[in-house]
């Protein structure tokens, strides 16, 4: 009976302990070159950028939603990575 709480929490933990270095918030260097920093078709949340998330693929992908969150998290946030976080409290 305890292995049925024991395992399913060591699991859970040592997920967290595997993805802990990806809460540094940092741009990654796999597409965010090609995706944010290099692209500036996303930054604003007007015609054209609406036209290009419904117009545009890259690296094979059709993901107009996807692009227009990316536009929002621009409005709302900027350049921050961590654009969907919350600000810390002072």
């Amino acid at each position: 009976m305890i292995h049925r709480i024991v395992f399913p929490l060591v699991v859970a933990g040592l997920t967290a302990i595997c993805f802990l270095p990806a809460l540094s918030g940092s741009f990654l260097n796999w597409d965010d070159n090609v995706n944010f920093l290099g692209n500036t078709a996303f930054r604003g949340l007007g015609p054209e950028q609406v036209r290009w998330a419904f117009s545009s693929v890259l690296f094979g992908h059709y993901i107009p939603l996807t692009r227009l969150t990316w536009s929002l998290n621009y409005v709302l946030r900027g350049m921050d990575p961590w654009g969907s976080r919350p600000e810390p409290e002072s």
